[in-house]
């Protein structure tokens, strides 16, 4: 089942209010996979603002990090979860506008017939697809940073 476009939490940054929500929506679309992630970030959830140091906010980061991932995946085609664009405290599921230069990634046919492209780079010799690579390396071994 697919995340319903729209806000899920605004008005608050507060990392235990952002855990709580964020497990608590990707428990409602879970099948058991990320149990142990959503148990962790509603244990997180409750630690009292005064008692979160430095260290813990990396922790608590770096779990709303994998819900986020989590439930972007979860988002129907052409939608993305995250902070709204025009308000970073509205959380929740919201349609890639495509003219203001978002997700400007590639899609799948594109991704197919870039790694198909046989064209060589004209500097390192290596497909275009694996120049990047290929002339970084030769940059560093010619004194380049």
């Amino acid at each position: 089942m697919l995340l319903t476009p729209g806000s899920m939490i605004s008005g608050t940054l507060k990392l235990n209010d952002l855990l709580d929500k964020f497990a608590h929506e990707l428990a409602l679309h879970d099948h058991g996979e990320n149990k142990l992630l959503i148990e962790e970030a509603i244990n997180w959830a409750k630690t009292e603002n005064a008692h979160i140091s430095g260290d813990c906010v990396d922790v608590m980061q770096d779990i709303l990090n994998d819900l986020s991932n989590k439930l972007n995946d979860l988002c129907p085609q052409d939608h993305y979860f995250g902070s709204h664009p025009d308000n970073g405290a509205d959380f929740g599921v919201w349609k890639v506008d495509w003219e203001e230069g978002y997700g400007e990634w590639l899609n799948e046919q594109e991704i197919e017939e870039a790694l198909a492209d046989e064209t060589k780079c004209g500097l390192c010799g290596n497909l275009l697809k694996d120049c990047y690579l290929a002339c970084t390396q030769t940059y560093n071994e010619e004194g380049g940073e």
